[in-house]
C-alpha cells in the first residue's frame, strides 16, 4: 500500500500478522497476548482483521481454537470470503512459530499501528489547519486527546495512579516556598474558604446584594499581596471601568458615582493617579461582551497556557447573563447544569480557580436569631441538585436591606442589622453547614465597596 501524499509504504507487518494468527490457531496462544492485542485495529489487512475477530470471539466464549471451528464461525458470520477463504486459512495455519515469541511479535504490531495513527493524525492536523473555519484551539484539543489515547497504549500503567504517584505529586515542592493556597488576610474567611488552584467556588446571592463588589474586594486583596496571581474577568453586567472604580472607591472613600461624575475635591487627584498606577500592575484581562461558556473556556485555556506556575483565576459575573440561555429556550435548570459541566471541564483542563457568580431564589424569610438575620440555604440556589454539588464550595451572600423591617422592631440591634454582611458557606455534599464555622460577619459599606471582617 502506498501513501498518496508522500509515496512511502504505510507502516505494517503483514507477515508477522499471519505468523501471530497461525500461532493462535495451532498453539492456542491468544491468551498470552490478549491484554495487548485486544482489537482488530492492530492488524493492517482486512482479511487478517476478520480472522482475528473470529479468534477473539471464540476465545471469549471459552472455545478451543481449531481451524475447522474458525472456518465454520466465519461461514456463520458471512465473512469467510473476506478472510481469504479456506485456502488462505490453511496457509496461515502452517506459519507456526514458537509460543515464546508471541509477545515480541504482538508489540511489533502495536508499534506499526501507532505509526499509522501518527501519520493519520498528522494529515488531519495539516488538513484542518488550512481551513480558516476551524477553531485552532479545537484542532489542538482534538489532537491532544488523540495523542493522549495513543499514550495509554504506549504507557498503559499511566491509566491509574498509585499512592506513590499521589504523594510525589502533592509533595514534590514541599521544601520550596511555593504556596499551595492564597489567604487574603481575613482570618475567618481564610479559615472557611480556601483560595487555591483546581477549585470551583460558586458565589451566590440575590440581585444587588453586592456579589460583584464582594468578589472585587476579594481579588484586590489577592493582587495586593501576591505577584503570582492572574485573572480573566468575564464581566457580563458591569464594565471593566466599573471594576477600576470599585477599586478606587475602596481606597479613597469616594462613592463610585461621584468618581464617574468627577464630583470630588481636586486635591485628591494625585492619590487617584497613584492608585490607578497601582491597579495597572495587576495581571487582569477583561471580557465585557456577553458570550457562551464554551467561548470563555477557549479564552481561559489560552490565558493559562501563557501563565504557567501561577494562580490563574476565572471570574464569571454572572451565569444568568451568558448567551447560552438562547439555546435552552427558557429551560434554565438545563442551562445551569450545562454551564456547570463546562466549568468543571475548564477546571480539569486548566487547574485554575474558577469563581462563577449566580443568583439564588427568593427564599422564604425566617425571623430566627436576630444576630443571624435571614439565612440563605444551599437549596435556595437556582438550579438542580447536580448543579449545586459540582462546586467545591458555595459562598452565599445575604442582602443587608432585607433587615429593614427588623430595624424598627429591634432598635437596639440597629447597628448589627445595618452593617453586618453575612456569608454562609454551603456544605454542598450534604446540604448542611456548621454554624460555628460557616457564618462570616463583614462590616460593609457598599457605597465605598468596603468589606472588613469582624
Amino acid at each position: 500500500m502506498k501513501n498518496e501524499d508522500n509515496a512511502r509504504v504505510t507502516p505494517s507487518a503483514v507477515e508477522i500478522e499471519e505468523q501471530l494468527l497461525g500461532s493462535f490457531i495451532i498453539n492456542n496462544s491468544y491468551a498470552s497476548v490478549a491484554q495487548i492485542i485486544d482489537s482488530d485495529c492492530y492488524f493492517y489487512l482486512d482479511r487478517n482483521k476478520a480472522i482475528f475477530n473470529t479468534i477473539k470471539e471464540l476465545f471469549t466464549e471459552g472455545n478451543i481454537l481449531d481451524i475447522f471451528i474458525i472456518i465454520e464461525r466465519l461461514k456463520k458470520h458471512g465473512t469467510l470470503d473476506l478472510a481469504g477463504g479456506v485456502y488462505t486459512l490453511s496457509q496461515i495455519s502452517t506459519k507456526t512459530i514458537y509460543r515464546n515469541t508471541d509477545l515480541e511479535l504482538a508489540y511489533i504490531l502495536v508499534e506499526k499501528f501507532i505509526r499509522r495513527e501518527c501519520i493519520s493524525l498528522g494529515h488531519q492536523i495539516v488538513f484542518k489547519s488550512y481551513d480558516d473555519t476551524k477553531d485552532i484551539f479545537d484542532i489542538y484539543e482534538d489532537s491532544q486527546k488523540k495523542i493522549d489515547e495513543l499514550g495509554l497504549i504506549i504507557r498503559p500503567d499511566q491509566t491509574v495512579k498509585t499512592v506513590k504517584n499521589i504523594t510525589e505529586g502533592l509533595f514534590a515542592d514541599i521544601e520550596t516556598d511555593n504556596p499551595s493556597i492564597w489567604p487574603i488576610g481575613w482570618p475567618r474567611f481564610d479559615n472557611v474558604i480556601t483560595l487555591c488552584p483546581n477549585k470551583i467556588l460558586l458565589i451566590s446571592g440575590p440581585a444587588k446584594c453586592g456579589k460583584t463588589k464582594f468578589i472585587s474586594s476579594t481579588m484586590f486583596h489577592l493582587f495586593e499581596q501576591y505577584e503570582d496571581v492572574s485573572a480573566l474577568w468575564v464581566i457580563l453586567e458591569d464594565s471593566a471601568q466599573d471594576i477600576l472604580v470599585h477599586y478606587l472607591s475602596s481606597k479613597i472613600l469616594i462613592k463610585g458615582k461621584n468618581l464617574k461624575q468627577k464630583n470630588f475635591n481636586k486635591n485628591i487627584i494625585p492619590s487617584i493617579k497613584d492608585f490607578i498606577n497601582h491597579f495597572q500592575q495587576f495581571d487582569i484581562e477583561f471580557m465585557e461582551q456577553s458570550v457562551r461558556i464554551e467561548a470563555i473556556e477557549k479564552v481561559f485555556r489560552n490565558f493559562c497556557r501563557k501563565r504557567p506556575n501561577r494562580l490563574n483565576v476565572l471570574i464569571i459575573d454572572n451565569i444568568l447573563s451568558l448567551t447560552d440561555r438562547e439555546d435552552f429556550k427558557g429551560q434554565d435548570n438545563a442551562m445551569y447544569d450545562y454551564v456547570m459541566s463546562v466549568i468543571l471541564r475548564i477546571r480539569q483542563k486548566t487547574g485554575g480557580l474558577i469563581i462563577p457568580l449566580h443568583h439564588y431564589k427568593d427564599a422564604q424569610q425566617e425571623k430566627g436569631n436576630i444576630k443571624l438575620g435571614y439565612r440563605p440555604r444551599l437549596t435556595d440556589l437556582k438550579g438542580t441538585e447536580a448543579f449545586r454539588r459540582v462546586p467545591n464550595q458555595v459562598l452565599m451572600l445575604n442582602k443587608p436591606y432585607l433587615y429593614a423591617d427588623l430595624i424598627t422592631e429591634y432598635p437596639d440591634d440597629k447597628d448589627i442589622l445595618e452593617y453586618i454582611f453575612i456569608c454562609d458557606t454551603g456544605a454542598n455534599r450534604d446540604d448542611r453547614s456548621d454554624d460555628a464555622t460557616a457564618l462570616i460577619y463583614f462590616l460593609h459599606t457598599l457605597d465605598y465597596n468596603l468589606f472588613e471582617e469582624l
